[in-house]
């Protein structure tokens, strides 16, 4: 091979990785939508912050019941801060189990919708326990767990709305690039290295909008049940099963079958439906929270606690504290006895 031809090659194979690289479609890569999860930790400032939004949507919830209706809400950025925290909370205790940064969470669903729930629960909210069967397919029980749920929010103009918000903390399973080879689910796609598992993820991200999405909800584990992102989380499930039916009855082993690769790929099922669907009651999977809590709380000890949970229960036990040494406890006193107000 002359010098000249081998730098013609070097120079088009190297400008072809660049393409891929871009492309989010590099060789070795876990999942096919290269986002990792937001993680955070919390000042004792902060945490204090989220104790008073969460005092703050208890006085508004009591108002609205003595009211009979919607009338008071605590603003949007309060609502995302108190979801942000839950979920913020059960990456830090699945983290104790996986590395959630590398790890897919596949199978640990149910454990994240359980934790989810118990904090909604302690916040005052009604948690939607829902899987993806029947929530969304409508059929049987099972497939994948999740949440949603209802917060009263009031806008700069006075109105008030429920805002619906989507949490799965576990949806990154379904963007693996190449760890469901025993299920025969391979399908030839040469933007995958020619394999790729047809699962939620993969037809999320072929969606209009899909990626953006997708990128949105895999790095902070919940996004606003808007119509458009209920259709695009809707349809990835639909798609997930009408194509695996379809595949499944043309496969044969050791055949890859070749996959779409088209855009804006779609059902014809709206946003609207998906989201009646996600907030019907007959169409929840209530076996998600019939679980013992007192295995969660040995497993989770004070981080399953809420913020405002966790500082009435140091105010009193640092209360009870003086009132048993028979001393008027001071400022300093009760800083000093008391390093770190939310402490684990």
């Amino acid at each position: 091979m002359s010098n000249k031809k081998g730098k013609v090659i070097y120079f088009f194979t190297t400008k072809i990785d660049k393409i891929k690289d871009l492309m989010g479609y590099k060789e070795g890569k876990k999942f096919i939508c290269d986002i990792e999860p937001y993680m955070r930790t919390y000042s004792d400032i902060e945490l204090d912050k989220i104790a008073n939004i969460e005092q703050k949507l208890q006085r508004v919830l009591e108002v609205n019941k003595k009211e009979g209706k919607l009338v008071e809400g605590i603003t949007e950025k309060e609502a995302r801060d108190l979801i942000e925290w839950v979920v913020q909370r059960d990456r830090e205790i699945l983290n104790r189990k996986k590395d959630i940064k590398q790890n897919s969470l596949w199978g640990d669903c149910g454990l994240s919708q359980k934790i989810v729930s118990k904090l909604l629960i302690d916040l005052k909210l009604e948690p939607r326990i829902s899987d993806k069967n029947p929530t969304i397919t409508g059929k049987g029980l099972g497939g994948h767990a999740f949440n949603s749920v209802s917060i009263p929010v009031k806008d700069a103009r006075g109105i008030a709305r429920n805002v619906d918000y989507l949490i799965d903390v576990t949806y990154r399973q379904f963007f693996l690039r190449d760890e469901f080879s025993v299920s025969d689910r391979f399908v030839k796609d040469k933007r995958f290295g020619n394999k790729v598992a047809p699962l939620a993820g993969y037809w999320c991200i072929n969606m209009p909008n899909g990626k953006a999405f997708a990128e949105q909800i895999l790095r902070d584990g919940f996004i606003e049940m808007t119509p458009e992102n209920a259709k695009i989380y809707g349809d990835s499930f639909i798609l997930e099963e009408q194509k695996n039916i379809k595949y499944k009855k043309i496969y044969q082993k050791g055949i890859t079958i070749p996959a779409k690769t088209a855009k804006n790929v779609k059902t014809h099922i709206s946003g609207e439906q998906y989201i009646q669907w996600l907030t019907d009651k007959t169409r929840q999977d209530y076996r998600g929270i019939n679980c013992e809590y007192g295995e969660l709380e040995n497993l989770c000890g004070e981080l399953l606690q809420t913020p405002l949970i966790r500082k009435k229960e140091i105010e009193k036990n640092t209360y009870k504290y003086f009132e048993e040494s028979d001393k008027v406890p001071s400022n300093n006193e009760k800083c000093n006895k008391f390093d770190s107000f939310y402490g684990k």
